[in-house]
């Protein structure tokens, strides 16, 4: 178990180092085959600290903080997605159960109310799918899998253009989730293209030192 986590670890610790110093990356991952339990899983945590210190520059800095806010309000979005949309169903069927909510504005109360229980377990069943999958891209940007942020972002769009053939209202709001989707796979391409020539700027000095 020790081993397979080190290993896992120490896979992480090449991605990291081996753009910009391969033949250190390998020479790492080669020591760590040689280990065994809890010795093979305290080289790989030290190959981790030491590939990110050769990676380090204030480059990377700007671009790891720029992606984690774009993960973090992208994350925030998908949140909302899901708890608003459970929010109403339970509302619904605490309606239907006969109980009282424990909120002072009525219009709420009638909204939820003028509705049909089928409407709102749909609006849950999309709502929180497109939420769910938003977090996903949030997680995936925060990874720093811009190869999977794009995939999941054509997702979301053909989900979202689907919103009005299936009776979720007119194309506005459809609209306004897909062009925030574009905003965060445009700017996951770019932070992502940013760290690629990061990666070489540093591979050059590297050869040259």
């Amino acid at each position: 178990m020790l081993r397979t986590l080190a290993l896992v670890v120490g896979r992480h610790a090449v991605r990291v180092l081996h753009p910009v110093r391969p033949v250190q990356a390998m020479a790492m991952y080669a020591e760590l085959e040689h280990l065994e339990g809890a010795k093979a899983l305290s080289w790989a945590l030290g190959c981790v600290a030491a590939s990110y210190r050769q990676r380090a520059s204030f480059l990377t800095a700007m671009i790891v903080g720029a992606r984690l806010g774009v993960a973090m309000a992208a994350g925030a979005f998908g949140l909302v997605h899901v708890t608003s949309s459970s929010t109403h169903l339970w509302a619904k069927t605490r309606l239907i159960a006969g109980q009282t909510l424990d909120v002072h504005r009525m219009e709420y109360v009638r909204a939820i109310d003028a509705q049909p229980l089928e409407h709102w377990v749909w609006l849950f069943l999309v709502a929180s799918t497109l939420g769910a999958l938003h977090l996903a891209a949030a997680l995936m940007m925060a990874a720093g899998r811009n190869d999977r942020v794009l995939k999941l972002a054509v997702v979301i769009v053909g989900a979202d253009l689907s919103m009005p053939f299936v009776g979720m209202g007119a194309l506005t709001l459809p609209a306004i989730y897909m062009g925030l989707i574009t905003l965060m796979a445009l700017a996951s391409s770019g932070l992502a293209w940013l760290w690629r020539w990061d990666e070489r700027r540093m591979a050059q000095a590297s050869a040259f030192s």
